[in-house]
C-alpha cells in the first residue's frame, strides 16, 4: 500500500473490525463522509480520532491473540477423563 498513510490504513482496519464505515462513524461520533475521507487519506486524522481508531484496532487484536492463546493452551493440555487417571 505505497502512498497510503498509516492513519488511513488504521481507519480502514477499524472499519473492517466494526463492520463498515457507518459503524465506525457511529463509534467515533463523526459523519460517514468524514470516515470515508479519513480512510481514503483525503483529510488528516486528528490525534483524538486517531487514538480512538488505534484503541479499536488494538482491543480487537488483543482479543484475537488471547483467543488464539487459549486455543493453543487447550491443545497442549492433556485431557483428563471424568473417571480420573488411567489405571493399569
Amino acid at each position: 500500500m505505497t502512498g497510503v498513510s498509516v492513519h488511513a490504513r488504521a481507519v480502514r482496519r477499524a472499519a473492517a473490525i466494526v463492520g463498515g464505515l457507518s459503524q465506525l462513524a457511529d463509534k467515533l461520533h463523526v459523519s460517514v463522509g468524514i470516515v470515508r475521507a479519513l480512510a481514503e487519506g483525503r483529510i488528516d486524522t486528528s490525534e483524538h480520532i486517531f487514538l480512538r481508531v488505534v484503541d479499536i484496532v488494538t482491543e480487537h487484536e488483543l482479543s484475537e491473540l488471547m483467543q488464539a492463546s487459549k486455543t493453543i493452551g487447550q491443545e497442549n493440555t492433556p485431557s483428563i477423563s471424568s473417571n480420573g487417571p488411567e489405571q493399569r
